[in-house]
């Protein structure tokens, strides 16, 4: 209000209501004043394309979809052709960058975690491990810092990740990478 961002600010839709009685609004050439007093309140639920937008804007459900999508990519790179993993990654990061096209996100941290996408897949090519490792805590630093609280006004919302998500899929990230390694090495080791 102070701003001049909003008009009001109201605790519910009563109070809303009472607030906007005998405001007057103007609509292109013309001035109304509004008469709401006994007004029938239509509630409208969200539909299902709307519903399935809302869920996708949840920082935690972003995270997820980012998480997996970047597994599965991963997944399809380190075996060829399996065609699922890598049509599964393609449509979960599409959703992702859906949700985090709605979120304030810190560029920084989407630079690391696609540097650490960057790093597993150059592993693959690559003998060793240190590239893997250099991608999970990539991956670690980049999920902490996908949404800067300081870039957000103090007022509103923050936007966050819960710390929970970002270790557990940390972990399930690093066990499939030393495990899709670990197959590898394996593979190259066996009698021609």
């Amino acid at each position: 209000v102070e701003e001049g961002v909003v008009d009001l600010v109201a605790d519910d839709l009563d109070q809303l209501l009472s607030l906007l009685e005998g405001r007057e609004v103007r609509l292109g050439e013309r001035t109304i004043t509004l008469s709401l007093a006994g007004s029938a309140v239509l509630h409208r639920p969200m539909t299902l394309p709307e519903r399935l937008a809302h869920g996708l804007v949840d920082p935690n459900i972003a995270y997820l979809l980012l998480t997996i999508g970047t597994i599965a990519i991963i997944a399809e790179l380190y075996n060829p052709g399996g065609v699922i993993p890598g049509v599964t990654g393609v449509i979960c990061l599409l959703l992702a960058f859906v949700g985090l096209g709605s979120l304030p996100v810190n560029w920084g941290g989407i630079a690391l975690i696609l540097a650490a996408i960057a790093f597993f897949v150059l592993d693959i090519y690559v003998s060793g491990f240190a590239l893997s490792v250099a991608g999970v805590i990539s991956f670690l630093i980049g999920s902490l810092l996908l949404f800067s609280p300081g870039a957000v006004e103090p007022a509103l919302p923050r936007f966050a990740v819960s710390r929970w998500v970002i270790g557990s899929t940390t972990a399930a990230l690093a066990l499939f990478v030393a495990a899709a390694l670990g197959a590898g090495v394996r593979a190259q080791r066996r009698a021609p």
